[in-house]
C-alpha cells in the first residue's frame, strides 16, 4: 500500500487565511451594512462606497480560490495489489483503477516562495484528475508508481487553475 499524505502545513496555512481574511473583512462588511451613509466616514473624490465593494468583492474572491485549492485532492493511497487508487479529498472519496489512466502530465506552479509539481491524469473516458503538490507530499513517488504500471508520460502542461 502507497500512501501519499497530505501537505499539513500548507493546507493549515491556507485554512488560516481563510480565518484571518474572514474576521478582518467581518467588521467592515458590518460597518457597511449598520452605517447609513459610509460616505461620510471616508472622504475621497471617488465615492468611497465603490471602492469599499470593490475591495470586499477582492477579498472574496481571494477566499473563494483558497476554498477552491483546499477542496482538491489531498491523500492518495495506491493499493498495489489491486491496482487501484484512492483519491481523497474533504467532501468525497473516489477509486479509480490503474487501467483506467490513459496518460499523465507532469505539471507545476510557480508562486512566490515556491515550485509545486503536480501529475495531471487523463482517464480513458475523457475526465482528467489533477494532484497537485501545494495538497500532497511525495508527488515524485505518485510519478514513479505510475512508470512502473508502464503509464505513458505525455510531458508537461500548465497546471489547470484553481485545479480540480
Amino acid at each position: 500500500m502507497l500512501i501519499l499524505e497530505p501537505n499539513k502545513a500548507n493546507l493549515a496555512v491556507r485554512i488560516f487565511c481563510v480565518v484571518f481574511v474572514t474576521a478582518c473583512c467581518f467588521p467592515m462588511i458590518n460597518l457597511a451594512l449598520q452605517e447609513p451613509n459610509i460616505n461620510h466616514i471616508i472622504f475621497w473624490k471617488i465615492k468611497s462606497v465603490h471602492l469599499f465593494y470593490i475591495f470586499v468583492l477582492a477579498v472574496l474572491c481571494f477566499l473563494l480560490l483558497i476554498l477552491v485549492s483546499i477542496s482538491g485532492i489531498i491523500k492518495i493511497q495506491v493499493d498495489t495489489i489491486s491496482k487501484t487508487i484512492t483519491l481523497i479529498s474533504f467532501f468525497n472519496k473516489r477509486k479509480i483503477e490503474t487501467k483506467d489512466i490513459e496518460t499523465y502530465f507532469w505539471t507545476s506552479h510557480k508562486n512566490a516562495y515556491k515550485v509545486f509539481n503536480g501529475i495531471l491524469l487523463i482517464l480513458k473516458n475523457g475526465k482528467s484528475v489533477q494532484l497537485a503538490g501545494q495538497n500532497l507530499k511525495s508527488i515524485s513517488v505518485f510519478r514513479d508508481y505510475l512508470d512502473s504500471q508502464n503509464i505513458p508520460c505525455s510531458g508537461e502542461r500548465r497546471m489547470k487553475f484553481p485545479f480540480n
